[in-house]
């Protein structure tokens, strides 16, 4: 007969596997999660012999993604300022917190706890956890949703533990199916090296699902989302452009795009569309990538592909001679020696 702990080591891990820690001491266990969360208490149920918990564990920007599982325990947990959500993969578990209680573990479940006190009981839980912060993920709703001022519905919403089930095709299937999505941009190592999960703002494309799944009545009900909405007047968007322009040379992210112009995204896409033709992040890799072409054509004494680079955001001059070659058709290398040479 096939033990429990045989068949938690059967399943795969959804992103990281070189980084995953196997614990099978529950002691050492709790004072390794002690650094990360407050406990009260932490223990295995059953024999010592049948204890296991594995996960690996990524941070993207202010935002901590773990996946993995672990056999049955029970935890006890302090209020904390950061919330936790937690996306089912199998296994039972009830988490009690003062007021109410969630049970949930069917594959595509998503539990929302917001740094509430909580204790959690399981038979076992596959899946993945996240460690987010409250407030982000309130301005990242209400940027979403379009909204100007008062944040209240959104605030009260986030304030109060949640369970999403989503029922086959709906449109929270979809969101959460996003959400696997991103998965597999965190199973690249390489993507972590170069720091390009920054620059693509993971973190911000992990709150705005987040955000979709437990706040989408309210984002997709504000009238800034309302078919018929008028477009982006005229003088916000060039005054976004030129703040665009004069910020190349750090990531910018959908939501900086958002609260800058204090317009729903559905908006800005299509206000992009009209008027340069593509998105504000194809926009913004096209002004980024010409302003330094630019910039080689016109190189100073001790500039260099590398320094011109990292000047526009670029740590890796590998992504960034990728990047220039697509878009120009000729590499970086050879742009800077053709302009010294005409200096000669």
């Amino acid at each position: 007969m096939t033990s429990l702990a045989d068949t938690l080591l059967s399943r795969p891990l959804l992103f990281r596997p070189d980084l995953a820690i196997t614990d099978t001491d529950v002691d050492a266990l709790a004072e390794r999660l002690a650094l990360a969360m407050k406990l009260s208490d932490f223990e295995r149920i059953g024999s010592p012999a049948s204890f296991l918990y594995r996960a690996s564990t990524v941070t993207v920007g202010d935002l901590v993604a773990s996946t993995g599982f672990h056999s049955p325990m029970r935890v006890v947990t302090e209020e904390t300022p950061r919330a936790t959500v937690i996306l089912a993969q199998g296994g039972d578990t009830t988490f009690s917190y003062e007021g109410g209680s969630l049970r949930f573990g069917a594959v595509h479940d998503l539990a929302y706890l917001p740094g509430c006190a909580f204790v959690e009981h399981s038979s076992w839980i596959s899946g993945v956890l996240f460690s987010v912060d409250v407030d982000r993920l309130i301005r990242t709703a209400a940027t979403m949703a379009g909204l100007h001022g008062s944040t209240y519905r959104l605030r009260q919403r986030l304030q109060r533990p949640q369970l999403l089930r989503p029922n086959p095709g709906s449109s929270d299937m979809e969101v959460v199916k996003q959400l696997h999505a991103l998965f597999s941009m965190l199973d690249a190592p390489s993507l972590e090296q170069e720091r390009l999960l920054d620059l693509l703002g993971l973190d911000d494309l992990l709150y705005r699902a987040i955000a979709m799944a437990f706040c989408g009545d309210l984002i997709r009900s504000s009238p800034a989302n309302e078919p018929g909405t008028r477009g982006l007047k005229s003088a916000v968007l060039e005054d976004l452009l030129a703040w665009i322009g004069a910020n190349l040379d750090r990531p910018l992210r959908l939501s900086d795009l958002e609260q800058r112009s204090s317009y729903s995204q559905r908006t800005l896409r299509k206000a992009f569309q009209e008027r340069c033709g593509c998105g504000p992040h194809e926009w913004i890799h096209r002004q980024r990538m010409q302003a330094a072409r630019n910039q080689l054509l016109q190189a100073q004494p001790g500039d260099s592909v590398t320094s011109i680079a990292q000047r526009w955001g670029y740590t890796h001059l590998s992504q960034f001679s990728r990047d220039f070659q697509r878009t120009f058709g000729i590499s970086p290398s050879r742009v800077l020696r053709e302009a010294r040479r005409k200096l000669l």
